[in-house]
């Protein structure tokens, strides 16, 4: 009996060093980050960057470049245009292409990549991502592109996503690939102007004029219900069903891709998605969720023409609730952030707790970030997992129990994945 009692004892003294162990390295953090806290607050040269920047500055060097050969291209086959084009032509096309590399918007809120084939000037393949705030958000939405005759005449240009001939995403992008656009010839309004127009118009007003926030109004006598009961009825129903086909056929596949289940369609432009699927993974998250929930008002089909009724009728595929889950499901698998997990798993299975926790102090970068106009201090992710020491084994009941204190709020760690600012170097 006398013997169990000491080795309780024992045990329990065990715990209790833990605990001191574990409080005096919250302490620890405490102090290091207030001290970085007063840096952030008088270090002059001190940069903190947001998202926009940050998207730009990953993303900008990888706006334009040539490659051998875009496989599948629409217009492969079609005979090459610079035999027939003058000096002067082709001279003009590769001025025109040589300014990409910082003429070409890429934003965090909508980007424009574009790539040509080295040795015949006028194949070239467009990634234009989805602007915020539509239904195509955050989408790769592709583009073949043949300079027949440019610039003299207009490019020809072909939709490439359209979910194997499923979908039409916009009054203005048919399933078969067909591009309705003024500038091409394709559309009523201001046409191509011979030495004017360039390709980059071109681009800029698929991205601006048919990827917007209400693609229903694009169809030719549609306008004149906008901003109507009915309008904005018929325009939700219509959205609900373009987002569908966002995530089926230009978010769904590229993250399947990441995860090593799909091959990639375009692999000229797989350092383009991976980023930026990397970089806006959590406003990924926050919009599945927003898209899961949205509901389209309903309204009676009364006094609107068939043709009306049938544009936006729900196209057979996987439904709303089913590719979220598949969206969230692929980014959950990411080889990256099992590694991750499984690294962090190893080290906390490896180390005493507060072995774990004074290497997650001493190791972990600091970063300053601005959220909302607020300048919050971020420990690198890794450290998120120090309040999880706090874990530790209850010790046997006796009355020489310690009484376990409750875990202390970290509120100094934040709780952004991806965030982005100047590593402050305090040493």
């Amino acid at each position: 009996m006398t013997s169990t009692a000491h080795v309780v004892s024992n045990h329990s003294k065990d715990y209790s060093r833990k605990v001191l162990s574990l409080a005096q390295q919250v302490l620890s953090l405490k102090d290091r980050a207030l001290q970085i806290s007063r840096a952030v607050v008088e270090k002059d040269d001190l940069v903190v960057v947001d998202n926009q920047y940050h998207y730009r500055h990953a993303l900008r060097p990888l706006a334009f470049d040539f490659v051998d050969r875009l496989q599948g291209h629409c217009f492969e086959n079609q005979s090459s245009t610079s035999s027939a084009q003058s000096t002067k032509q082709r001279q003009r096309v590769l001025r025109e292409l040589g300014t990409y590399k910082t003429a070409l918007p890429v934003e965090n809120g909508s980007s424009i990549f574009v790539r040509a084939v080295e040795s015949r000037m006028d194949l070239l393949r467009c990634l234009i991502i989805g602007p915020d705030d539509s239904p195509y958000e955050n989408g790769c939405f592709f583009f073949d592109i043949h300079l027949a005759g440019y610039p003299n005449s207009p490019p020809k240009v072909n939709f490439l996503t359209t979910g194997d001939g499923k979908y039409r995403f916009n009054p203005n992008l048919y399933k078969d690939g067909k591009v309705c656009l003024s500038l091409l010839g394709t559309w009523s309004g201001p046409g191509w102007q011979s030495g004017e127009s360039t390709l980059l118009q071109v681009l800029v007003s698929i991205q601006s004029l048919i990827l917007v926030e209400q693609p229903y109004f694009n169809e030719p006598g549609f306008q004149a219900s906008e901003g109507t009961p009915s309008g904005i009825c018929e325009s939700d129903k219509y959205n609900e069903n373009v987002r569908r086909f966002t995530l089926d056929a230009a978010i769904l596949p590229h993250l399947r891709r990441l995860t090593g289940a799909l091959v990639p369609m375009y692999p000229e432009f797989d350092a383009v998605i991976d980023k930026h699927f990397e970089l806006k993974e959590h406003a990924l998250t926050v919009q599945l969720s927003k898209w899961r929930k949205y509901k389209a008002q309903k309204s009676p089909h009364a006094g609107l023409p068939s043709y009306m009724k049938l544009h936006h009728a729900r196209t057979s595929g996987p439904t709303m609730e089913s590719l979220c889950i598949s969206c969230v499901a692929c980014m959950d698998s990411w080889p990256r952030k099992q590694k991750a997990r499984k690294n962090r798993s190893n080290a906390s299975s490896s180390m005493l707790p507060e072995e774990s926790s004074k290497q997650a102090v001493s190791v972990q970068p600091i970063r300053a970030v601005e959220v909302n106009g607020i300048i919050e201090i971020d420990l690198d992710e890794d450290n998120q997992d120090l309040a999880a020491t706090a874990n530790l084994p209850q010790p046997p009941n006796s009355e020489s129990d310690v009484p376990r204190p409750s875990q202390p709020p970290v509120t100094l760690v934040s709780s952004l994945k991806g965030s982005t600012a100047k590593v402050i170097d305090l040493t």
